[in-house]
C-alpha cells in the first residue's frame, strides 16, 4: 500500500525477475482484457525499473469490487531485492484520481468510490500494519489534526519548523524551514522506509544527535536520546509532531561496504513519480544517497572512515559462509538526506514509516487533507484489524491546546480494514526474538539495510 504512487502494479506469470512471488496468470482469468497488446509502460522506482503491460481485469479489496480495473502486469522486474520482500505488487494510493496522467484510466481508489483511507504500522520488530478504506468503525478512531494538501500530485503538506528536545526538556530549534528561510514541505509516503530531509537541515541537526554515537550497536539505552519535533502547518493551524527515539532509531543490519554500496548507490531521488509510455527514463539527482546517508550518520553511528564493518562492535558481527558478505549491526537514526526537486514552494521532505509508526495517518482525497492522530508508544492498534481503540485518544498538538483541534469525520461510502504484512522482513535468526527482558521499556526496532524502501518517485 503505497501513498506515493498511483497504479495497481502486479507480478505476472510471464514476468522476468519476479522470483517466487505469487503471480497473476492472465490465462486463468475469464474477465481479463488487454488495453493494447503491444503497449508497455516503464516505471522507475527507488529500487530499480519495472516494465509492465497495461491491462483490465476485475479487482477486489475486502468487500469492494471493480468490474474492470486498469492495472499494470510486470513483464520485467528490475527492483533490487524484490525477491526478499513480503509483497507481490504495489497498490498506489496517491492523491490523483487517475492511474496515469497519460490516459483517462481511473486509479483503484477512484474506481472503488473510496475518498479516504488510513494507514499506520506496528512499532515492534516484524509487526504488520493496518489500512482502513472509508469511514472507520465506530469507536475505533481518535481525534485527528488536519493539514491541507499542497498541489495535485502527492500528499504534500507544509512543514514550518524542526526542533530537537533533550530529555531534560531543553528545546533547540533547527533552522531551515521558517518563512524567512523559504519554508519546507513534506510528502507523507507509506512506501518509504526512512525520513528524507534537505542536507543542510540534517547538517544543522547532526551535532544535537551525536548522542546516538554513545549507544551500543544493539540500541540499548535509546530512550535517553532526544525527541525530534516537526511543526506541520503554519500560524494558527500549526501542530507539532513528536518522534520519540524508539521510533526514529533502529538496530540496522548492514553488510560489508562493497555489497551495501552496490545495493544503494543507484537509489537516485527524482521528481514526483509519473509514468511515460515506451520512454527512456532518467532520474534527476544532486547527491549520492548512500554516501550522504553514511556521512550524515558517521558522527552518530559509524566512524569517519565510512567503513560499516569496522565501525560495528565485533561482538555483533556474524560469521559468514565462503563468498558471502559479513553482516554487522549498528544503531542508526532512520534519516537520510536527499535533494528533491518539487513544484511546491519550500524545501521538500519525505515523511516515511517512522511517522506512521508514531501517528495514524488519514488521507482524504475529497477534502484534500492529511490527518494525523498520535499513537501511544507500545500500542498494538496498528498490528491487526481487531476492534480496539487507540488509547488514549490523542491529537498531534504537544504544544497547542487540545481544544484548538478539530476532528473531521470521513465521508466515504464503504469501510474496509486490511492488515498489512511487514515491509521489512527480518532474517530467520531474528524472528524468534522476544521482548520479555525489555518489558518496562519500548523495544528498539530492527531493520535490514537490504530491505529498505527508498522513495519510489521519478519522472
Amino acid at each position: 500500500m503505497d501513498s506515493g504512487s498511483f497504479e495497481l502494479l502486479l507480478s505476472s506469470a510471464e514476468c522476468i525477475g519476479c522470483g517466487k512471488h505469487r503471480k497473476f496468470n492472465r490465462s486463468l482469468s475469464a474477465t481479463y482484457s488487454s488495453k493494447q497488446p503491444d503497449e508497455s509502460i516503464t516505471t522507475i522506482f527507488g529500487q530499480g525499473k519495472v516494465v509492465s503491460q497495461p491491462i483490465y481485469d476485475r479487482a477486489r479489496v475486502g468487500n469492494l469490487t471493480v468490474g474492470r480495473q486498469s492495472m499494470l502486469l510486470m513483464q520485467e522486474n528490475g527492483l533490487r531485492d524484490f525477491g526478499d520482500g513480503a509483497y507481490d505488487g504495489i497498490v498506489g494510493l496517491g492523491v490523483s484520481g487517475l492511474a496515469r496522467e497519460t490516459d483517462p484510466d481511473l486509479s483503484l481508489l477512484s474506481a472503488l468510490g473510496v475518498d479516504s483511507f488510513s494507514i499506520c504500522f506496528g512499532q515492534y520488530d516484524n509487526e504488520p500494519g493496518r489500512v482502513e478504506f472509508g469511514t472507520p468503525v465506530s469507536g475505533l478512531d481518535a481525534e485527528y489534526s488536519e493539514f491541507a494538501v499542497l498541489g495535485n500530485d502527492h500528499w504534500h503538506i507544509e512543514l514550518s519548523g524542526v526542533a530537537v528536545v533533550a530529555k531534560d526538556g531543553t528545546r533547540t530549534e533547527i533552522g531551515g524551514c521558517s518563512a524567512e528561510e523559504g519554508g519546507c514541505s513534506a510528502i507523507v509516503d507509506s512506501g518509504t522506509s526512512l525520513i528524507a530531509a534537505p542536507k543542510e537541515i540534517l547538517n544543522a541537526a547532526g551535532g544535537l544527535l551525536d548522542a546516538i554515537g554513545d549507544v551500543d550497536p544493539n540500541c540499548k539505552g535509546i530512550s535517553q536520546l532526544p525527541t525530534i519535533e516537526l511543526t506541520l502547518g503554519r500560524g494558527e493551524s500549526a501542530r507539532v509532531v513528536s518522534l520519540p527515539p524508539e521510533l526514529y532509531v533502529a538496530n540496522m543490519e548492514v553488510e560489508d561496504e562493497p555489497v551495501t554500496t552496490k545495493l544503494l548507490a543507484s537509489h537516485r531521488p527524482g521528481l514526483p513519480h509519473r509514468v511515460d509510455r515506451n520512454a527512456t527514463h532518467s532520474v534527476r539527482a544532486t547527491s549520492d544517497p548512500f554516501n550522504d546517508f553514511r556521512q550524515r550518520l558517521h558522527a552518530a553511528t559509524w566512524h569517519a572512515q565510512l567503513s560499516l564493518a569496522a565501525a560495528a562492535d565485533p561482538s555483533t558481527q556474524r560469521a559468514s559462509s565462503a563468498g558471502s558478505p559479513r553482516v554487522s549491526e549498528a544503531c542508526v537514526a532512520l534519516f537520510m538526506d536527499m535533494e528533491l526537486q518539487s513544484d511546491q514552494p519550500g524545501k521538500p521532505w519525505i515523511l516515511g514509516l517512522p511517522l506512521m509508526r508514531a501517528y495514524k495517518a488519514r488521507f482524504d482525497r475529497k477534502a484534500r487533507t492529511v490527518g494525523l492522530a498520535k499513537l501511544p508508544l507500545g500500542t498494538k492498534y496498528c498490528t491487526s484489524c481487531d476492534h480496539m481503540t487507540i488509547e488514549p485518544p490523542t491529537a498531534v498538538a504537544d504544544f497547542f491546546p487540545a481544544a484548538s483541534l478539530t476532528a473531521t469525520p470521513l465521508r466515504a461510502k464503504h469501510t474496509v480494514q486490511l492488515a498489512l504484512q511487514p515491509q521489512h522482513p527480518q532474517p530467520p535468526q531474528h524472528q524468534h526474538r522476544t521482548h520479555a527482558s525489555l518489558a518496562s521499556t519500548h523495544p528498539h526496532l530492527r531493520m535490514s539495510m537490504r530491505s529498505l524502501h527508498l522513495p519510489s518517485w521519478a519522472r
